[in-house]
C-alpha cells in the first residue's frame, strides 16, 4: 500500500507542475525535481533502499533538469531518474504535449479506445454511441496514421526507450492526446484491417461519455461502467460484467449487476483495456459472493 501511495503521489506532483507547457521558470524545473527525489527518498518502501547511491542520482541529473530547454526535455531527465529505481508504477505521464501549441481542445474524442502490442497501436474497444461506431470502427483493427501523421513517428521511439508497462501508459496517452480534439470535428484514420488493407475512416469526435471522476491532479477520467445477460455456446447464462477504469463509481452498478446475475449459470468480469485505478477497490468488487 504504500508503494502504491508514493507512486500516486509522484504522478499527482509530477502532472501538476512538471508538465506546464512553458519556460523553465514557470514549470519551476528545480523545485519540481527536488520534489519529486525528496519524495522518494523519504518514502520509499523498502528498507534496504540505498539512500547514498540516490544522492548520487541527485548530484547527476539535478543540473540536467535546471539546464533543459523544454517541458519534453526536462520529463526526459525526470523519467531517467524515476528509470534507475527499476520499479514499474514510478513513471512521469505527462497532462499536455511537448509542443504546448498543439492539441489545445481535447473535449471531443472518436470513441474508441487503443493498447500498444508490440510496435501496432490496436484498437480494443469501441463506444457503440461514439463517432467511431457509427463509421464501423471495430477492435482489432490497426491504427497506422492519424490526420496524415504515421502513428510509427511517435510510437517507435517509445517503445524503443521505456519498459513494457511504461511503453503502455506512455504509447496510450501519445496516441489519445493525438485522437482527441474540438468537438463536432472529424480526424482522418488510416486503419489496418486483419488482412493486411488500408481502411480510410473520417470520425466524428463527440463529448465523452461516463461519469466524470478526479483524484489528486490526475486528468480527469470518465467512468463507464456495463452489464449485459449473455447465452453461451452451450445454453447457458452468463452475466458479463464490464468497466473502463477501477474508480469508486463503479461500486455501485456493479452491485446492481451482481444482484442481477446471482441466477445465471456464471458471471464474467470483463478487465479487458482496464488500465488501472484505485488499488481498494479490489477488495470491494472482490468481496461479492
Amino acid at each position: 500500500m504504500i508503494r502504491r501511495t508514493v507512486a500516486a503521489g509522484l504522478l499527482a506532483l509530477l502532472l501538476a507542475t512538471a508538465v506546464q507547457p512553458l519556460g523553465a521558470d514557470t514549470y519551476k524545473a528545480a523545485e519540481t525535481f527536488d520534489a519529486v527525489w525528496t519524495i522518494v527518498r523519504d518514502s520509499h518502501f523498502d528498507p534496504s533502499f540505498d539512500r547514498a547511491n540516490w544522492d548520487r542520482v541527485n548530484a547527476e541529473l539535478r543540473p540536467r533538469a535546471i539546464e533543459a530547454k523544454t517541458p519534453g526535455d526536462f520529463r526526459k531527465v525526470l523519467k531517467d531518474m524515476l528509470g534507475r529505481l527499476g520499479l514499474s508504477h514510478f513513471a512521469v505521464i505527462p497532462g499536455t504535449p511537448d509542443n504546448p501549441t498543439q492539441y489545445v481542445d481535447l473535449s471531443g474524442q472518436p470513441g474508441f479506445d487503443v493498447r500498444l502490442l508490440g510496435r501496432q497501436l490496436v484498437v480494443t474497444s469501441v463506444d457503440h454511441e461514439s463517432g467511431a461506431a457509427a463509421v464501423g470502427v471495430k477492435p482489432g483493427l490497426i491504427v497506422s496514421s492519424i490526420n496524415g501523421a504515421a502513428v510509427s513517428s511517435f510510437l517507435d521511439p517509445i517503445a524503443d526507450s521505456a519498459p513494457p508497462r511504461i511503453a503502455q501508459l506512455e504509447a496510450w496517452r501519445a496516441a489519445i492526446t493525438r485522437l482527441r480534439g474540438p468537438s463536432s470535428e472529424a480526424v482522418n484514420l488510416t486503419f489496418v484491417d486483419g488482412s493486411g488493407a488500408e481502411v480510410k475512416k473520417a470520425v466524428t469526435r463527440r463529448p465523452e461519455r461516463g461519469e466524470p471522476v478526479t483524484v489528486g491532479t490526475l486528468p480527469t477520467m470518465f467512468v463507464r461502467t456495463t452489464s449485459s445477460l449473455k447465452t453461451t455456446p452451450g445454453g447457458g447464462k452468463a452475466g458479463v460484467i464490464a468497466f473502463n477504469v477501477w474508480m469508486t463509481a463503479v461500486d455501485r452498478e456493479f452491485q446492481m449487476a451482481m444482484d442481477r446475475f446471482r441466477g445465471a449459470d456464471g458471471i464474467v468480469i470483463d478487465l479487458r483495456g482496464n488500465p488501472g485505478g484505485l488499488a481498494a477497490m479490489i477488495m470491494g468488487l472482490a468481496g461479492h459472493g
